[in-house]
């Protein structure tokens, strides 16, 4: 799902659940902090030059999930106010109760149990997130297979456009491992392996359509109902840099009619 608005604004999305969407960065990096298990999720924070050459891209971890806020004509991402045109906000917040009827077909979950993900271009700027309910009762045997949406941008040109692609990923809770890709109709599906501690997990991602890259996210909800993350490349930096964003429900919660309502096929 992407929106576009005025040349002030590429793309802005709020998506919850098994819907999700991504963002850009940059060089001049600062590394990803360790989240503890508390923290509500986290942000890439990234600032260019007037020629949209990315100069800096700071990680901030967003301990409760009401650091991200909107205004009358902003969004406040842990404190920093971006501008947005108030037509904007209002179809983003649309979006965002929006997806929450994505628990309509779904057994045995609730608001609480849904996390999210979002994505915020300008001509200066751009923060990508997820956050949501951190789990706190994490399953330690079994697996699960999540299924959701994913988003990407490619640094290939000045605010290149969003991809849309879909999120498949298996959670072994009894070696904590949690693998599975993001596919997107015109690359090579970008591959994840990560290692899960208490609701948090850290890993890689690889594509032979992108460079290596950093993948990272949390658990949410009772008993790890939903799931959300980042992956961004290593360098962010020039035409190769690609940051994607990503969200999924646990695939036992929904109905296949749900499945089908939110454009999945299993």
């Amino acid at each position: 799902m992407k929106l576009s608005f005025s040349k002030t604004l590429l793309s802005m999305a709020i998506l919850v659940g098994l819907t999700a969407c991504g963002s850009g960065g940059g060089s001049g990096s600062t590394a990803p902090r360790t989240l503890s298990s508390s923290d509500a999720g986290a942000a890439y924070i990234a600032k260019t030059n007037n020629h949209g050459e990315i100069t800096s891209v700071t990680h901030s971890i967003i301990k409760n999930k009401n650091d991200i806020s909107f205004g009358e004509n902003y969004i406040s991402i842990n404190g920093e106010k971006f501008p947005m045109p108030a037509d904007a906000i209002q179809e983003a917040e649309h979006q965002f109760y929006q997806g929450l009827n994505a628990i309509k077909n779904a057994t045995d979950l609730d608001i609480e149990d849904i996390s999210g993900v979002g994505i915020y271009i300008v001509y200066d700027k751009g923060a990508a997130f997820y956050l949501g309910n951190p789990t706190k009762d994490m399953p330690i045997s079994g697996s699960a297979t999540y299924l959701g949406g994913a988003m990407l941008f490619e640094n290939k040109e000045f605010l290149a456009p969003l991809k849309e692609g879909k999120t498949k990923l298996i959670a072994d809770f009894s070696n904590k491992k949690l693998d599975g890709s993001l596919v997107f109709s015109d690359i090579s599906p970008i591959n994840i392996s990560a290692n899960i501690d208490q609701n948090n997990f850290t890993g890689r991602a690889s594509s032979n359509s992108l460079s290596p890259g950093h993948v990272e996210g949390k658990f949410y909800g009772k008993n790890a109902a939903s799931i959300s993350g980042i992956v961004k490349s290593d360098d962010l930096q020039g035409n190769k840099g690609w940051i994607a964003i990503f969200s999924g429900a646990d695939k036992k919660h929904f109905t296949p009619q749900g499945l089908r309502d939110l454009g999945i096929q299993e």
